[in-house]
Parts: C-alpha cells; structure tokens; sequence
C-alpha cells in the first residue's frame, strides 16, 4: 500500500476496520489521532452501524 503523502510503499497494517460485531460494522470513516494528557495515544473515529436508529 503507497503512502499517501509521498506515494512511497507503505508496510504498516490497516489500523481500523468494521467487522460484523463491532461498534462500526458499516464501515469506518474519518478519524484522528493526539495524545492524552500523559502522552498516550488516543485514537478518535466517526463510524456508521445501519441497525442503529439514529445511525
């Protein structure tokens, strides 16, 4: 998979991705990242699950 900035391959695997029992089953769209306030990284996403009313 190319990096998407310089276009040069990346070896990193998918960080995110819906599966069937999880709380983004429709898919994941947008996120972030940023570290807490100790420095631990926080990973921050939008995301859809079709059964749910409001989606």
């Amino acid at each position: 998979m190319p990096d998407r900035a310089s276009g040069a391959p990346c070896d990193l695997p998918v960080a995110l991705a819906p599966t069937a029992d999880s709380v983004a089953p429709n898919g994941v769209w947008s996120g972030a990242s940023t570290l807490d306030e100790k420095g631990v990284p926080a990973l921050l996403f939008t995301a859809g699950n079709d059964s749910l009313k409001p989606n």
